[in-house]
């Protein structure tokens, strides 16, 4: 937040020290000599232009005009070229000014210079302000950002923003779903808390997992997330797909009965490499009546599998 009693003290002391009136720094900056008494008793501010102006009037940093750190005596400077009149459309206002203000305005104001920009925004602008400004202005700089790009990748952290909000980070979600973008899962899972997102994540699993895979973080955060009933839906598709590493993941948070009727229904598929995978995991009485479906389908393979395991 800048203080105006700090950035008045600041100019009034710039300007005695390059040996200007009011009334000479008021003609330098196209102002009156009233504007520039109340921005030295803090009554009022200078606009963002008119800063950047004295700044570089005066020869110092942004941070030295809105911190106020200690003043080095100046030598008096030639008279500088008055600054030109602003255009009637105003001063122009670029992201990389905001982004210079964006630790110390309030949101309001930062906001207002945000309304007033007319470049295009894009996703590593909006990971920089995120953490500045209200959700109104945030949500329609995600949008027009995700509308001038197709990537949903999350930038590189700014100074003072080490995750996006989860609202943010939820749209990505939403938005890598509709262009199938299953490669950002992978990369940003742990942000996301949409259930919603978790759920298309379970019902479009052919299209994400690798069946040999059994670390995958996207299925972590799925096992978190989905309902018993919901995993054991996805776990079928897995199975179905002989995705079996995918699947030894998701096996270690089904229930028994759950594991029970993947085995049922492997074995009325003839599907036999299941029971070399899960064995373990299967109770006696449900590799008896795989078993017994191998008997019935006359299928040598299953007989021999499952005889040795129960021996």
């Amino acid at each position: 937040m800048i203080d105006n009693q700090i950035v008045g003290k600041t100019i009034a002391d710039l300007r005695t020290g390059a040996n200007y009136t009011q009334l000479e720094l008021a003609a330098l900056m196209n102002v009156t000599h009233q504007a520039v008494s109340k921005w030295e008793t803090g009554a009022a501010l200078p606009d963002v232009q008119t800063l950047l102006d004295l700044s570089k009037l005066f020869h110092v940093s942004m941070e030295h005009m809105l911190k106020g750190d200690a003043v080095t005596q100046l030598v008096p400077q030639p008279t500088p070229e008055p600054v030109p009149e602003k255009s009637e459309g105003g001063t122009e206002v670029t992201w990389e000014l905001i982004r210079s203000f964006a630790a110390f305005l309030g949101t309001e104001q930062l906001g207002a210079l945000v309304d007033r920009c007319k470049q295009p925004c894009d996703l590593g602008m909006v990971r920089e302000l995120a953490c500045f400004l209200d959700e109104r202005r945030l949500g329609r700089l995600l949008n027009d950002a995700l509308g001038t790009r197709t990537e949903t990748a999350l930038p590189e952290s700014g100074p003072k923003r080490a995750v996006l909000s989860p609202n943010v980070t939820n749209r990505l979600a939403r938005r890598a779903l509709e262009n199938e973008d299953w490669e950002w899962f992978h990369d940003h899972i742990g942000q996301v808390a949409d259930p919603d997102v978790f759920v298309s994540l379970a019902d479009h699993v052919e299209e994400w997992a690798d069946g040999d895979a059994e670390d995958c973080p996207v299925i972590e955060a799925l096992k978190a997330q989905l309902s018993d009933e919901r995993l054991t839906t996805m776990a079928n598709a897995l199975l179905e797909l002989e995705y079996y590493g995918t699947l030894r993941q998701v096996a270690a948070k089904l229930p028994p009965e759950a594991m029970t009727a993947l085995a049922h229904r492997a074995a009325n598929d003839g599907n036999w490499a299941f029971f070399e995978e899960f064995r373990e995991g299967l109770s006696s009485e449900t590799l008896n009546d795989a078993l017994d479906s191998a008997i019935a389908q006359d299928d040598d393979e299953g007989i021999d599998i499952l005889t040795a395991y129960l021996e």
